[in-house]
């Protein structure tokens, strides 16, 4: 079988098992398994492939046809220009995180900062400021030690310097930070339900759900961050599309007045910060 056959025959696996964008999942196992670039393989389309090597990319098109996402398939995302390792242990970073990093690296007025980074996952969000911010103090937390662990080989493997430490929320945190980050758990119980197969069956369920009403996590740090702030001091969160009254009036309560909200690109809300 050559190139081209490979890619007709992996389409034709996906799309019958109505994989979203088969063609477009199709070329990216074919990349990984290769090591070849998306139009190489249009270019050396007529190439025999290796036996051994069209295993391999078999058994990744049966994997993906029972629903794990092809970055754990792959063991690797890209994240704001980085790579990042990622198995079931965390979350698979979004794009809309993203957001999230673009508008603290925006505001950030100096590299001589402290920022706490709660529920860091894969760490993501940390390790692209401390990429960004060498400079920076940054401490990020996670209650899976699992977690943990593959966010500290992400820092290593990006070359930069954290301070993980296990814990729930503020628990095992004893400073004060100008920035608290968090891109908490927030989805509710019954929305859980309806997740497709590959995020509800593969991700992990602690780092998606937030009790009844997605807002458990954000009520949590907002009843304590105050103690662990430096005057002035500002905390970032990335929300739910329909969270964001239920954060602003938790955020009130505890004496955070100056609240903004961003969008993502689809003009839903997405970031909020306070202050």
């Amino acid at each position: 079988m050559n190139l081209v056959e490979q890619l007709k025959y992996c389409y034709h696996k996906l799309s019958t098992a109505q994989i979203e964008n088969p063609q477009n999942e199709s070329e990216l196992i074919l990349s990984q398994v290769l090591n070849l670039s998306r139009s190489e393989l249009y270019l050396n389309r007529k190439e025999k492939i290796d036996p051994k090597l069209a295993s391999q990319i078999d058994s990744l098109i049966e994997k993906r046809i029972l629903g794990i996402p092809l970055q754990y398939l792959f063991g690797e995302t890209e994240f704001y220009g980085l790579i990042f390792k990622v198995d079931q242990s965390v979350l698979i970073p979004r794009p809309e995180t993203e957001i999230l990093v673009e508008k603290i690296l925006g505001e950030i007025k100096t590299e001589n900062i402290k920022i706490l980074d709660i529920g860091t996952g894969s760490g993501a969000i940390a390790i692209t400021l401390a990429y960004h911010f060498p400079e920076a103090q940054i401490t990020a937390t996670d209650v899976s030690e699992k977690a943990i662990i593959t966010a500290a080989k992400n820092a290593k493997l990006n070359q930069v310097k954290i301070n993980f430490i296990i814990s729930d929320l503020f628990k095992n945190i004893s400073d004060r930070y100008d920035i608290i980050i968090s891109n908490p758990p927030y989805i509710t119980k019954s929305e859980y339900t309806s997740l497709p197969v590959e995020v509800k069956d593969h991700e992990p369920e602690i780092a998606l759900i937030a009790g009844e009403s997605g807002l458990k996590y954000y009520q949590k740090i907002l009843e304590k961050a105050k103690d662990y702030l430096t005057p002035g001091g500002k905390i970032y969160f990335e929300i739910g599309e329909y969270l964001s009254s239920g954060i602003k009036k938790f955020a009130r309560k505890n004496g955070f007045n100056n609240i903004v909200i961003y969008p993502d690109l689809a003009g839903r809300d997405r970031i909020m910060k306070i202050g």
